[in-house]
């Protein structure tokens, strides 16, 4: 398994232990990761529906999507940020 299917697999065991969902920066520090690394993983993880975040200010909380395909996470080549250049 390479290293980003390994984050993208820590990330969701960590939101499936966490019902109540966590921030970017306590999946950061459970992860002993960069939130810059985190981040990137979280936006992938929400465009493949993977996960859902929910804005409660001053925070962004992510949870795992109950309507999510389970099973093997795909890797994703590309992913597009907001200037238009990709991940």
């Amino acid at each position: 398994m390479n290293t980003n299917n390994i984050i993208e697999s820590s990330i969701i065991d960590l939101l499936k232990n966490n019902p109540r969902g966590m921030s970017q920066s306590q999946i950061a520090r459970s992860l002993e990761s960069s939130a810059a690394t985190v981040s990137k993983y979280l936006m992938k993880l929400e465009l493949l529906g993977q996960i859902d975040k929910h804005i409660i200010p001053p925070a962004h909380i992510y949870f795992i999507d109950d309507e999510a395909p389970k099973g093997k996470v795909e890797p994703v080549s590309e992913v597009p940020k907001n200037d238009g250049t990709v991940l």
